[in-house]
């Protein structure tokens, strides 16, 4: 019972990071990015998300 509930938090936490950290990469993005005055935090986690993406699916990764 016990692996059962340490295999459904290590779950439920991947799935916590996974939809957390575009965001917040995009917000820091957002913070350090000169283009514009008002740029849009949500671009930015988009973006994040497609640099994460892309990093994944790199053949280079070690």
């Amino acid at each position: 019972m016990g692996i059962l509930l340490v295999g459904c938090l290590s779950l439920s936490l991947l799935v916590l990071f996974s939809a957390a950290a575009p965001l917040l990469a995009g917000r820091w993005l957002a913070d350090r990015d000169d283009r514009e005055e008002d740029f849009d935090p949500e671009v930015a986690a988009i973006e994040a998300h497609a640099l994460i993406l892309l990093a994944a699916a790199s053949p280079d990764r070690h």
